[in-house]
């Protein structure tokens, strides 16, 4: 009865080949019992040299072979144990034949072909052992490649965890800086500087500037408008950094104008549309003579743009009159009426607007609705101190000063009702008529800690009726949509006697 069977593949530069033998008993591997099958052999009948299985392949190969199913070490591990063992299981066997030979030898019946038996079953068993150390070696391979895959795999996973840390670290520093920034554009960029979030030049300054969503485009004006030498020197850089050649004097406008709102200081503006002027100048000499012209025309353009889409102007300014007020302003000369025209045409037909920025929900000060100085009444003791507000997203934030970068406190707009106390004063309580509680606040300590507030009700006061409109319509807009109608600004017949006791018009600040 023939049968056949697989050995572990020995090294290509460690397997010396081997002479055919006779055939040995033959063994079985079904699940994971192997069970042996010796076969009675006649003395004459040739034994054939035990062999790999034509389909056993090198430890790469299967490696490779087998890298595709769901789980290839346990596929190939489980293989080779089964193997070995009905591997051993045949040594075993075969063992015991020729220690029963050896005593048929010793018993000197049928020397000759029992000696010959005995020869060429213990040439079978050495080969056997050597395939058996063979497939320990494949098994070996295999548990080492599973272990180096688990390395590989821990190491993955670890160097994702930590450029993820490494991510989270770099955003809540970018994070920081902007809200510093927005608040403080010098203290801002010294922080990033301090953090080597860009290097210590002005070009770097002014890329960051130009690239980042998230910075307030009122404050970057602000910065580059300033005179210290480090930030003309940024301005400059920024405004290098576009390329006007061959665009009309408008296009580059709005491509200037997009990335920063223009400070309102007369010296700032001056310093940096002095700078737009000579560099687009420079980049389109044939246009002007000199860019003086380019500095008066840009004006002129800014001036038409605010005259024609702000709805607070009532009477727009005509194209004949914006053709009037720029006559000889090239060195003397008229520029033609049909550049002027069409200049006039592509503004009032499409506003020079500035660039979105990203919606940051208030944190980072980016787009705020409003700022500006209102007198806070304090909770506990009821002493008035001066504080710069912001009103970014859904949160109050109120400032020592207009130049610190911590606040002093915040209130978030949740669940709030707001009302006017008179002409200029505002009052913010908690939106609940039946059980009156705490406002959600906050407020730092002396410490710099920030811990929860415990105001009923915040009262500030505005600089001025007008102002003081303006807040309580912004703070109101924060009010639940369920409120009930309560008197404001639009009815003052609100009288101190009609007021709790806990409601009542609370001591004005001196004028100081």
């Amino acid at each position: 009865m023939a049968s056949l069977f697989s050995f572990g593949k020995k090294p290509l530069h460690k397997r010396a080949a081997t002479t055919p033998l006779t055939t040995a008993p033959t063994f079985s591997c079904e699940g994971d019992d192997a069970m042996l099958d010796i076969v009675p052999e006649e003395d004459d009948a040739p034994i054939s040299q035990p062999h790999r299985d034509s389909r056993t392949t090198s430890v790469t190969e299967r490696f490779t072979s087998i890298s595709s199913t769901s789980e290839p070490e346990e596929l190939g591990l489980d293989m080779l144990t089964c193997r070995m063992e009905a591997k051993t299981k045949e040594i075993e066997a075969l063992t015991g034949q020729i220690e029963q030979l050896k005593m048929e030898v010793r018993d000197c019946s049928g020397l000759a072909e029992r000696t010959h038996s005995l020869a060429e079953k213990e040439k079978i068993l050495d080969l056997w052992k050597q395939e058996l150390s063979y497939l320990q070696q494949d098994i070996a391979h295999i548990e080492l490649h599973t272990r180096q895959s688990s390395s590989i795999e821990r190491s993955s996973s670890e160097a994702q965890n930590e450029e993820a840390a490494s991510k989270r670290l770099l955003q809540g520093i970018l994070d920081r800086g902007i809200r510093k920034f927005n608040l403080n554009p010098k203290k801002g960029i010294q922080f990033f500087l301090d953090n080597a979030h860009f290097e210590r030049t002005p070009l770097a300054v002014a890329q960051f500037l130009k690239g980042e969503s998230g910075l307030n485009r009122v404050k970057i004006g602000l910065y580059m408008g300033e005179p210290d030498d480090f930030n003309r020197k940024v301005a400059e850089a920024y405004i290098r950094s576009f390329d006007f050649r061959n665009l009309t004097l408008d296009a580059a406008l709005r491509i200037f104008l997009a990335g920063f709102k223009l400070p309102g200081e007369a010296q700032k503006i001056d310093r940096l549309m002095e700078s737009f002027a000579l560099h687009f100048w420079n980049q389109n000499p044939a246009s002007f003579k000199s860019s003086d012209t380019v500095y008066v025309l840009s004006f002129s353009l800014i001036m038409l743009n605010t005259d024609a889409h702000n709805p607070g102007v009532k009477k727009k300014m005509s194209k004949q009159e914006f053709i009037s007020n720029n006559r000889g302003i090239d060195q003397g000369a008229n520029l033609p009426e049909s550049y002027l025209e069409e200049l006039y045409d592509n503004i009032t037909n499409n506003e020079i607007k500035l660039t979105e920025v990203r919606d940051d929900d208030g944190n980072l000060f980016t787009t705020p609705a409003k700022e500006g100085w209102l007198t806070k009444q304090g909770g506990r003791i009821k002493t008035w101190k001066k504080r710069y507000f912001i009103l970014s997203g859904r949160i109050l934030h109120y400032f020592k000063d207009a130049e610190a970068v911590e606040p002093c406190g915040f209130i978030p707009l949740v669940n709030i009702f707001v009302r006017l106390l008179d002409p200029t004063t505002i009052e913010i309580t908690n939106n609940t008529e039946l059980k009156r509680g705490s406002i959600k606040s906050a407020k730092r300590t002396s410490g710099g800690a920030l811990v929860p507030g415990r105001h009923t009700r915040y009262v500030m006061c505005a600089e001025s009726a007008d102002e003081a409109k303006e807040w309580c319509a912004l703070l109101s807009s924060f009010e639940p949509p369920h409120l009930p109608h309560m008197p404001s600004s639009g009815n003052m017949s609100i009288s101190s006697a009609k007021l709790t006791k806990q409601q009542s018009l609370p001591a004005r600040p001196s004028s100081s």
